[in-house]
């Protein structure tokens, strides 16, 4: 038998426009991310109402972004792989493990705003959560090197190093 029609779409290609999409939906959601959390960490509140449902929207995007990440076809040598194994392979060596850590680590923190529970625990959460930053990195090669003119990537550059020192100084 033939292989469905969506089955013959996945992997999907690294530089496809539903692979475009993706990584630009993830712009806002990392925005999210360092503009909401040195702020609750720095007052030490818990997340209610629509700002707890925002940060489960946030966690289950990255639920998204995890198991679609082995759905998507990379370069392997400058060569183009849509080998199942091969890219499971590369993101379980690669960024699996701090991607899984960190959706552990939001889900527990989100769980315990739920219930309202504090404590010292949330807090250690909420500072490994912080190290979504370092996600800015894949955003941000993707963004420069594959779609920016030279003057755009060093005004990003510069408005990087000006984010990443704001959100390390709260």
């Amino acid at each position: 038998a033939l292989p469905s029609r969506s089955a013959q779409r996945l992997p999907l290609h690294p530089d496809s426009s539903v692979a475009l999409v993706l990584d630009t939906a993830a712009v806002p959601v990392l925005v999210f991310d360092v503009m909401v959390y040195p702020v609750v960490m720095g007052w030490d509140f818990s997340l209610k109402g629509p700002m707890l449902a925002a940060s489960w929207l946030v966690s289950a995007f990255w639920l998204l972004d995890l198991v679609l990440t082995f759905a998507r076809g990379i370069y392997v040598g400058g060569e183009l792989c849509l080998e199942w194994s091969t890219i499971a392979r590369k993101y379980v060596r690669g960024w699996f493990a701090l991607d899984f850590g960190l959706l552990l680590s939001d889900i527990a923190a989100n769980s315990f705003d739920t219930v309202g529970q504090d404590g010292g625990g949330k807090m250690v959460l909420r500072t490994i959560r912080m190290l979504r930053l370092v996600r800015i990195i894949r955003v941000y090669r993707l963004a420069l090197f594959y779609y920016c003119s030279l003057r755009a990537r060093l005004f990003v550059q510069v408005l990087m190093v000006l984010l990443v020192s704001a959100a390390a100084c709260h």
